[in-house]
């Protein structure tokens, strides 16, 4: 009798399934190009989602993001809602005001990686973008003071 009820119940579960928009993220542009461990870096991406579920590596090595921005956006997220457009599908009606207006930035400290070009990914809820390139440089021993020392000019 135990059996059959045990049987019984686990027969009677419910599972809930949750789909969500998965899609390639896009990276238009690393301000500056080069940097050094420590310095600030902006992706020009899109979708963004927030800083808790967001993630940047640098060859493989997590950076710490200290901003995601969203400007003028309010219109082509209003036009995507009106069309039911999903932020990672195509959305014919929206797309040209929205690359036209909206700007999505995600804002990193360069982690302490290899010196030279490195690829740089960023990861959200939504997906994840092709890396792209950028060079991390050495970080600065440069003082600003010309003298060579030694009494040299």
């Amino acid at each position: 009798m135990l059996t059959a009820l045990l049987i019984l119940t686990l027969g009677c579960t419910t599972t809930t399934t949750t789909t969500v928009s998965v899609c390639t993220l896009e990276v238009t542009e690393t301000t500056p190009a080069e940097a050094a461990a420590g310095e600030s870096v902006v992706l020009t991406a899109s979708p963004t989602t927030t800083v808790f579920d967001s993630l940047v590596t640098v060859a493989g090595v997590s950076a710490d993001i200290t901003d995601i921005t969203r400007t003028e956006c309010e219109a082509c997220d209003a036009c995507r809602e009106v069309n039911a457009c999903l932020a990672c599908g195509d959305c014919d009606v929206c797309d040209v005001s929205c690359a036209a207006e909206c700007v999505e930035t995600v804002t990193f400290t360069m982690p302490s990686v290899g010196v030279g070009v490195q690829p740089v990914q960023l990861l959200n809820a939504y997906g994840a973008s092709q890396p792209v390139d950028v060079t991390v440089l050495d970080v600065a021993s440069d003082t600003g003071d010309t003298d060579t020392g030694a009494g040299g000019k």
